[in-house]
């Protein structure tokens, strides 16, 4: 699950963001703290993407 937001070419799964929606929003009705941290990672993955090529390589 912490791949979900992450680039395919780095590793991750490429999710876009409505389905990650859909699947935090499940994750999170079996249990919300795991919903919460696993939202919360995605969020700061999406984010680090912004960054120029070379950070996103970086990091």
């Amino acid at each position: 699950m912490f791949r979900i937001s992450t680039p395919e070419e780095f590793g991750g799964h490429g999710v876009n963001v409505r389905t990650q929606v859909e699947v935090l929003s499940e994750l999170g009705r079996g249990d919300a703290s795991t919903g919460w941290i696993v939202a919360d990672d995605s969020a700061c993955t999406q984010m680090s993407s912004l960054l120029p090529r070379q950070g996103v390589e970086d990091m």
